[in-house]
C-alpha cells in the first residue's frame, strides 16, 4: 500500500498486480480499480491538476519497471524556487558544460560513492545545510554544491525521505540544463562543512 499526496486529500493506493496493470484506489472522491491514472483520475480531490496525474503515473510506473514498490509514501510536486545539490569536484566541468544530469555519470562516483546513478533523476536539497551535509560525506575528493532554480519541475520525494513523503529531499525527474544552474561551494572536504 502506498500513500499518494495530493492537493485536496491523500490517495491510498494499492497495487494488485506485479506488472502495475491493475490498482485499487481509495480517495476524497471514492474508489475505484484499474489503470493506474484512471485510479487516479477517480480517486483524487477533482481539482487536481491533470498535470499532476501524469506525472504521479509516471513515477509509480518508474517504481515498478526498477522493481522498487516498498515505498510507503510518494509526494510529487511542481517545483519553485531554489533547491541544492551535491556532486563530486571531479564533476564540475561536465556539470558546467551540461548541466545536472544522472545519465552522464562517468568513472566519477556519486556522492554516496555509488558508481552509477541510484535513481533515475538529479537527488536535491531544500537548504543549503542538507546539501553541504552531502558533500561531506567522506568520498574520493571534494565535492561541489550547486544551486538549481526548480521552477516549473516536477519533482518526487527521495525514496529515503521519510519514505518518499518528505519534501526535504526530493528528486528532479528530468534533467536540469546548465541555464538553471549555478556553483556556490567548491572543494568541500570531509566534514568541513561541520566547522562552518
Amino acid at each position: 500500500m502506498c500513500l499518494v499526496i495530493a492537493a485536496g486529500g491523500e490517495v491510498q493506493l494499492e497495487q494488485l498486480d506485479d506488472a502495475g496493470r491493475e490498482w485499487f484506489g481509495d480517495g476524497p472522491s471514492g474508489q475505484a480499480i484499474g489503470w493506474l491514472g484512471h485510479v487516479l483520475a477517480a480517486c483524487a480531490d477533482p481539482d487536481v491538476e491533470r498535470d499532476w496525474i501524469e506525472a504521479m503515473v509516471a513515477a509509480l510506473e518508474r517504481e515498478v519497471a526498477l522493481g522498487r514498490t516498498e515505498r510507503s509514501m510518494l509526494l510529487v510536486k511542481r517545483g519553485e524556487g531554489v533547491m541544492y545539490h551535491a556532486s563530486r569536484s571531479a564533476n564540475r566541468d561536465s556539470i558546467a558544460r551540461h548541466g545536472l544530469d544522472w545519465r552522464l555519470m562517468s568513472a566519477s562516483p556519486g556522492i554516496a560513492g555509488s558508481a552509477e546513478a541510484e535513481w533515475p533523476g538529479i537527488f536535491l536539497c531544500t537548504d543549503l545545510e542538507g546539501a553541504l551535509f552531502f558533500a561531506g560525506m567522506p568520498g574520493p575528493g571534494p565535492a561541489d554544491v550547486w544551486s538549481a532554480r526548480v521552477d516549473g519541475l516536477w519533482l518526487e520525494g527521495a525514496p529515503d525521505a521519510d519514505g518518499g513523503g518528505s519534501d526535504d529531499w526530493m528528486i528532479a525527474l528530468q534533467p536540469i540544463g546548465p541555464d538553471r544552474i549555478e556553483l556556490v561551494r567548491r572543494d568541500v572536504m570531509h566534514d568541513s562543512w561541520l566547522s562552518g
